[in-house]
């Protein structure tokens, strides 16, 4: 059956779940003082930028405001919905949290997504720990996760999830924000963050952990994967970890590039997470577990290497996947689009506060020549207008777009961009590709 959607009346208040900041790992250190009717406001504040009453914080590590009421020029800095900066902003202020956002009509999810999120519930109520969501691109695995989780949280009483997301964090945070909210929260307190800022959330605990794009910890070499560790509890029990989903269409090009899928192994073959993961030798420990069940590996002067045989390689590409496929319940839910190719939709940018206040003023151009147009009948003049305004308003999503560009690339996609304007889009956008090699 699919998994429904409670009604707005029977849907747990965030309000009644919150943590204290007792559960941090560390103790704060000192904050500002809030005096009485008071609130500690924290502020989204780009690096470099100055603004007038907002301070950087070391205790928060972003900026901040103090105050009875949030000025209007510290507005548009003002942190959204499910971000890093307000879920800090009702840490530091209990008993006094900002309003959830009602869910809306923006997203029906699809009868295959409700499908996803039942495997992942009915994963987690086996007892399972973590959840591979591969679906192939235009599928909806960012809905699908996020019904899941709500399922998984319901299930376990939990009360905190954090959403790892791609980068660039202009597109991608703003991306799962606008889906949950339009989802509804399930009473959860969700935090969307990118895989860069790991950091800020390692000293909290979490409940159920989303990995988009899981394949970014194929190597555990890394400060990121280190965090990573750290954070979902990877080396712990498996009735101490989180629950993960995590979700990617390129799990891996060889098994060795599948250390975060440990856990899901280690269940799999009924096995303790140390015969697969360890804090000292992630890497070894891995690896000797894959060689144990039967993947071809072979030694380099650089270490273990995959079977150069095809036939071999076949084998266990079928061997490491119905680890999880043919679990009970599955692991793993890997589905084609069946409507053919994926589908083009737009991806919204969210605009710094400079960029929105560039982008007002060019709107605000744009009206009065439409105006003036319309009033002179010109159709010329109204045609110059929408085309000046186009120009510039893709101007403004340049390093974005750019951005976004560069992180399929390091994920080893090809990436076709498609361009109206070339003065206003291609070669500023060509230009930071090359600056940054």
């Amino acid at each position: 059956m699919p998994t429904s959607r409670r009604s707005p009346s029977t849907r747990r208040r965030r309000s009644s779940r919150r943590r204290s900041s007792s559960t941090t790992r560390h103790a704060p250190k000192e904050l500002p003082f809030v005096g009485p009717g008071e609130r500690l406001w924290i502020l989204d504040v780009p690096y470099g930028t100055q603004v007038e009453g907002a301070s950087w914080h070391p205790a928060v590590k972003m900026h901040v405001h103090v105050g009875r009421t949030l000025p209007d020029h510290l507005k548009p800095y003002s942190p959204g919905p499910h971000t890093l900066g307000r879920f800090l902003e009702n840490l530091h202020n209990p008993g006094s949290p900002a309003a959830v956002p009602e869910p809306t009509d923006g997203f029906e999810p699809r009868q295959n997504q409700y499908e996803a999120a039942d495997a992942i519930a009915a994963r987690a109520e086996a007892g399972g720990r973590m959840f591979l969501l591969a679906d192939e691109p235009g599928v909806g695995k960012t809905i699908s996760a996020v019904l899941g989780a709500s399922a998984v949280g319901d299930l376990r009483g939990a009360e905190r999830v954090l959403v790892v997301a791609d980068r660039p964090a202009a597109i991608t945070i703003g991306h799962w924000c606008r889906t949950i909210t339009a989802l509804g929260d399930s009473g959860l307190e969700w935090v969307v963050i990118t895989w860069d800022r790991l950091e800020k959330v390692a000293g909290h605990d979490w409940d159920v952990i989303i990995a988009d794009e899981a394949h970014a910890l194929r190597r555990t070499t890394t400060k990121r994967w280190k965090l990573w560790s750290r954070i979902s509890g990877h080396t712990r029990s498996h009735d101490a970890a989180p629950f993960v989903i995590a979700t990617t269409a390129t799990p891996g090009h060889t098994p060795l590039e599948l250390p975060y899928l440990a856990p899901a192994y280690a269940q799999s073959h009924s096995e303790p997470m140390t015969a697969w993961a360890t804090a000292k030798e992630p890497a070894a420990t891995f690896t000797s577990a894959l060689e144990r069940h039967g993947i071809g590996l072979e030694k380099s002067r650089y270490g273990a290497t995959w079977t150069s045989d095809p036939t071999r390689r076949a084998e266990d590409l079928a061997r490491v996947r119905s680890w999880l496929t043919d679990d009970e319940p599955a692991a793993m839910l890997h589905r084609a689009a069946p409507w053919g190719p994926v589908p083009i939709s737009g991806m919204p940018v969210a605009l710094t506060p400079a960029e929105r206040e560039a982008y007002e003023a060019e709107w605000g151009e744009f009206c009065r020549e439409m105006d003036l147009a319309r009033r002179g009948r010109s159709t010329a003049k109204g045609r110059a207008a929408l085309l000046r305004f186009r120009q510039k308003a893709g101007l403004l999503r340049v390093d974005s777009t750019a951005q976004w560009i560069a992180q399929q690339v390091e994920a080893e996609r090809q990436v076709a961009c498609s361009v109206e304007f070339v003065t206003t889009a291609a070669d500023p956008i060509t230009e930071r590709l090359q600056d940054s090699g």
